[in-house]
């Protein structure tokens, strides 16, 4: 009789529990801290063409829902650019100030991960490239291949570190991106 009440009390606290239903969207929020009047928030998917532009209220808040058929990286420009990764069911708060986007993008919630590591990425990137990208692009081609090589090691073992955090799919597409 005892294992009866267990049970039963048991399937009443299941039945109550909440169902989150799977969605083929993806929500981007958040805050720019000293916004630029007419400025949109502009995302481009360079593979589709797909273009969604996000319009900040005064006080610099956002909020988007975005319909995704794959999960999709995109360009993201507003004064300055970044890349962004969205899938279906995430959900990022993306917050930053707009005098010094890329020393104060924080990006949190349901794919923080997989947008932290293309943040480490743009940061190799960055150090790949230098300060003059056309100089970087004109060296001997040694010196390049040796240059290439270590770039495409640093992202590896970044991904690597980082790699029990992020989703396998993400991981797949990194990898092949290298090759």
């Amino acid at each position: 009789m005892k294992n009866i009440k267990i049970i039963v009390a048991l399937i009443v606290f299941l039945s109550f529990q909440k169902v989150t239903a799977q969605t083929n969207e993806a929500v981007v929020h958040g805050k720019i801290t000293n916004p630029i009047e007419g400025l949109v928030i502009r995302l481009f998917d360079p593979v589709s063409s797909q273009t969604v532009n996000i319009t900040p209220l005064a006080d610099g808040t956002f909020k988007e829902t975005i319909k995704l058929k794959q999960p999709t990286y995109f360009n993201v420009f507003y004064d300055k650019f970044f890349v962004l990764y969205l899938d279906n069911q995430m959900d990022l708060d993306i917050n930053f100030d707009a005098k010094s986007l890329s020393k104060t993008l924080i990006i949190k919630g349901i794919g923080e991960k997989e947008n932290g590591f293309l943040r480490s990425k743009a940061k190799l990137e960055g150090e790949l490239f230098g300060t003059d990208y056309e100089a970087f692009f004109n060296i001997e081609q040694a010196p390049f291949d040796t240059k290439m090589n270590k770039f495409d090691t640093d992202v590896k073992s970044e991904l690597e570190k980082q790699k029990s955090g992020l989703d396998a799919s993400f991981v797949t597409t990194q990898l092949k991106k290298l090759e």
